[in-house]
């Protein structure tokens, strides 16, 4: 049977081989195919003009082993675990002269996923193009930007606004980023943005895509021709090693436009092949991560803080106070350079340059979390993350872990990365869980309170039987020729104590009962107990089981649900009262015990005579659905150590020998308690 699917899958091959090659020469760019072993098994005739060589000459060796080991290209790394590269790479003609070529790599894989070819595309990209020569011209060559500097400008209007930020002096890179391009020659396309089409580069930071080892020159430059009168049209020029860096403003009718070139030599390009090459490896690398990825430039940002550290500033809290409008400059002086294909389906974008503005759209769900980045630049953390809401933009809420990474000297500082993971499908499913869990234990309550159902009839029978009695003797009372009035007042103040105790009885009964969401609040886990002891005190007592309190005084106030809470309680007291009714101890004593522990935390314990837990179970207790009662459901001490761990606290049980089961319990307390003897008040 294999060897029937490996002959299958050899004609496959054979059937593809033959297909390719004659789609391959029916293109008039060059094609090569690679097999999975990354060596040529074909290329067509376009290659053979392209490159100088035949086919014969190619096929089975490697591509540094045609081209050269320096000659750049495919990272075979990264077409595995991708699928695609595109970038430009320096070749060489069959006489070794210098090509320049523009490839596009694909990998191709099998039904099993497998790769068994890898399909490249590729032309001529001279970047010795001087527009109105021939390619084959061997020129020097000239990279040409056409730059709108509008956004600069209103830049430094903004930085005069808020000059009291510590702004004394205009830092050039604080303009860097928003000098935007408006138009881009192919030559500055091919060398500096790894052959992105001139319309794809509208709008794009002119500064990123400078050369780098020009780009403060060039800056500078630009500053100068800015800083000139509008009505005149400055040309500013330098050399730079073999290079020459020119700046002008052509139209005196458009004074926020200006132009800027780089005209170098053809003997020398290598430097600016490897820049293109690895600004499209970086590229390649962000768009291949499967999380959204910003890359940020936030220099203006870290001037702002070290202007402000430099003027005493240390509490960025208090400034940040009496100067908000910091965060909302930080959040439009901010800018994005580069996004991933993640990113924008995030954010439900189509295309690339809606991103590529101030990362203020990041926080326009949830603006406090712009004070918080700002507060962790500040603070020189490395890293900072928080989950936080975003707003796509078809207006669509999303959960999100944010994360920022700050770049740190000698790191570049214009690379400030931010990354996000979708977490809105995780929290719907909580929600629907807390939901799930809530049922449960209203539930569990309602259970509680069913196995109390004879204890709460003579709970609330009592009070109104003494109300009755009360009424009928009042009115005898009444009836006399001379009324008893002094009686008859006492007769009422008696009825009215009894309707208010029958009433409370009421009300725990319902809190316990009625469905509601959980609600937290500040309060005292002594009078949760009192409370807890009064709804089971008719239950304990039918039973002849004396339940005791030793509740500490000075308790400090916990945040949890009073509801919740006392649901664990009852149900540890009815566990409590079951199992000493079962065992039949001549001993029937509970004991409810509260203590301040030392690590900021509040302590209960439920101490009883009921003969202890059996050590097969003692792991399983709160496990859901176990339950050592035949008629149990075993959801009671899972519901209870749910709500316990909930409100971030612990529940655990022991035996106290063979005397019996002890629970203890531990909430904290809130992390601003302050434990000092004049902050504990008595209850």
């Amino acid at each position: 049977m294999e060897q029937v699917t490996n002959l299958k899958r050899r004609r496959t091959d054979q059937r593809f081989d033959m297909l390719s090659s004659q789609i391959a020469d029916a293109s008039n760019e060059s094609v090569i195919i690679y097999g999975a072993d990354t060596r040529i098994v074909y290329w067509n005739h376009a290659s053979q003009r392209l490159y100088g060589r035949p086919i014969t000459e190619v096929v089975g060796k490697l591509s540094q082993e045609v081209f050269g080991v320096l000659s750049g290209g495919p990272d075979w790394g990264e077409l595995r675990a991708g699928g695609s590269w595109q970038g430009l790479t320096q070749r060489t003609w069959s006489d070794n002269t210098p090509i320049l070529a523009d490839v596009r790599v694909q990998a191709l894989r099998d039904e099993r996923g497998l790769i068994t070819h890898f399909v490249e595309h590729g032309a001529a990209a001279d970047a010795r193009i001087v527009e109105g020569h021939a390619p084959t011209a061997y020129k020097d060559w000239i990279a040409v930007w056409s730059i709108d500097t509008t956004g600069a400008a209103a830049l430094l209007e903004q930085i005069e606004r808020i000059g009291d930020h510590g702004l004394t002096a205009v830092d050039p890179s604080l303009i860097a980023e928003h000098l935007r391009i408006s138009d881009i020659n192919v030559a500055a396309s091919k060398l500096f943005a790894g052959g992105t089409s001139p319309s794809a580069m509208i709008g794009r930071s002119a500064y990123r895509y400078w050369p780098q080892k020009h780009r403060d020159k060039l800056l500078q430059l630009s500053i100068e021709v800015l800083s000139a009168p509008q009505s005149e049209k400055p040309f500013k020029t330098v050399e730079a090693g073999t290079d020459i860096l020119s700046v002008w403003r052509a139209n005196r009718d458009q004074p926020n436009l200006i132009s800027s070139s780089v005209t170098g030599s053809w003997n020398d390009p290598e430097s600016y092949w490897d820049l293109a090459a690895s600004e499209q490896r970086y590229r390649n690398l962000i768009n291949n991560v499967p999380l959204p990825v910003w890359q940020v430039d936030a220099r203006i940002m870290s001037d702002v803080i070290h202007r402000l550290m430099a003027n005493g500033v240390s509490d960025i809290d208090a400034h940040l106070n009496e100067q908000p409008d910091l965060v909302r400059f930080a959040s439009e002086a901010v800018v994005v350079t580069e996004v991933n294909d993640s990113a924008m389906r995030l954010f439900r974008g189509t295309s690339r340059e809606d991103f590529l503005q101030s990362v203020a759209y990041l926080f326009s769900a949830t603006p406090e979390a712009a004070v918080r980045v700002v507060k962790a630049h500040f603070s020189a953390t490395r890293n900072y993350s928080e989950e936080m809401k975003i707003r796509a933009f078809d207006g669509e809420l999303r959960d999100v872990l944010f994360y920022v990474t700050f770049p740190q000297i000698p790191e570049k500082l214009d690379k400030t990365l931010i990354m996000m993971i979708d977490v809105t499908e995780q929290r719907r499913i909580e929600q629907q869980l807390r939901k799930i869990e809530s049922d449960f234990a209203h539930a569990a309550r309602v259970s509680a309170l069913g196995e109390l159902v004879t204890s709460i009839a003579h709970e609330v029978r009592q009070p109104l039987s003494v109300i009755v009695t009360d009424a009928d003797t009042g009115l005898r009372w009444l009836s006399r020729d001379e009324p008893n009035v002094p009686k008859v007042r006492a007769i009422i103040s008696r009825i009215m104590e009894n309707a208010h105790r029958a009433n409370e009885v009421i009300r725990r009964i319902k809190d316990m009962a009625v469905k509601t969401d959980p609600v937290r609040s500040m309060v005292d886990v002594n009078d949760i107990i009192r409370e807890a002891v009064l709804l089971v005190r008719s239950e304990s007592q039918a039973h002849s089981i004396s339940i005791t309190t030793r509740l500490a005084d000075c308790l400090p106030e916990i945040m949890g649900d009073r509801v919740q809470l006392q649901q664990v309680i009852v149900n540890l007291l009815i566990n409590s009262i079951q199992a000493i009714s079962i065992n039949l101890r001549a001993s029937r004593l509970i004991t409810v015990e509260t203590t301040l522990g030392s690590g900021n935390e509040v302590s209960f314990t439920v101490r009883d005579t009921g003969g202890g837990i059996p050590g097969d179970d003692m792991e399983r207790i709160f496990d859901g659905f176990f339950s050592s009662k035949s008629d149990g459901m075993g959801m009671g001490l899972a519901i209870c150590r749910s709500i316990i761990t909930d409100h971030g606290g612990s529940i655990s049980a022991r035996n106290d020998g063979d005397l019996g089961a002890i629970f203890l319990v531990t909430l904290p307390l809130p992390s601003d308690f302050d434990a000092s003897p004049g902050h504990l008040v008595p209850h």
